[in-house]
């Protein structure tokens, strides 16, 4: 209110003060009627939005996760030009749709961008990837590749995820022989992620690797190899596992769980 007061006062409002009003209002819960009321009265005083304008109120109506006033304000964004095709805008919307599981609209949209980037790239396959479409995920990682574009931590672990589901190993040990060459090899998420793919997929011996090499562990790196552990058949393992977890980490239900089935 108090931000919106001194907005409401300034006598000269340029795009980025009105960027800013609506992306406080998008960041927020519940925000999405007032960054969409911010909108139309800039576009009321003669104000033309740029991209970083459409970002900000499709961000505010993605946390809302309403299809219906994305569909029209996406069509509100075509009939005015210049931005449908708009990496940043189109990613957003991606990411939106992709959330409520509306894949079908992703592809029109991402056909859309002339030059996908990594960004744009990793928005398709986490959606594909959060909604269990995994092949498909696995196979747009594959055209990304092919078109030159490097894939960032995030993607990986999307990546590894699908490989995880889908129970492919050779593919997963691609993704791991990749991460050996970048820099994200050594990040915990995705240490974890190996680890949880390796034991999932029978490769004990690989996974215990990963887990002993790793410096740092946390809950899901104990979490990995004891469900593996019981997955398998080692109960006597998992338990040992869970015997050593260090004092001070929080148990949660899934541990729990896990032991009780490896007892």
């Amino acid at each position: 209110p108090d931000a919106l007061k001194v907005f409401d006062e300034m006598l000269e409002k340029d795009v980025i003060s009105w960027n800013a009003m609506i992306s406080v209002y998008a960041q927020i819960g519940g925000g999405c009627r007032m960054a969409l009321s911010l909108f139309n009265r800039m576009t009321q005083a003669g104000m033309i939005p740029n991209n970083v304008t459409y970002v900000c109120v499709l961000e505010s109506i993605a946390n809302k996760e309403d299809l219906i006033t994305a569909h029209s304000f996406y069509s509100h964004i075509l009939l005015s030009g210049g931005f449908s095709s708009d990496v940043m805008v189109a990613t957003t919307l991606i990411n939106m749709h992709g959330r409520t599981g509306s894949l079908e609209d992703t592809y029109d949209i991402f056909d859309l961008i002339p030059e996908p980037n990594v960004i744009s790239w990793t928005a398709m396959i986490s959606a594909h990837s959060l909604h269990r479409h995994d092949q498909k995920a696995l196979q747009l990682f594959a055209q990304m590749l092919l078109q030159g574009s490097i894939p960032d931590m995030v993607t990986y672990l999307n990546v590894i995820v699908s490989c995880t589901n889908l129970m492919v190993l050779n593919e997963g040990k691609f993704v791991h022989i990749r991460l050996n060459e970048c820099e994200f090899a050594t990040e915990l998420p995705v240490a974890n992620a190996l680890m949880n793919m390796y034991m999932k997929c029978g490769n004990i011996k690989e996974g215990e690797n990963l887990f002993i090499s790793s410096p740092n562990r946390d809950l899901v790196s104990w979490g990995a190899m004891i469900s593996g552990y019981t997955q398998h058949g080692y109960g006597l393992m998992a338990l040992k596992c869970f015997e050593k977890i260090p004092v001070g980490l929080v148990l949660n239900t899934v541990i729990y769980s896990c032991v009780l089935k490896a007892c």
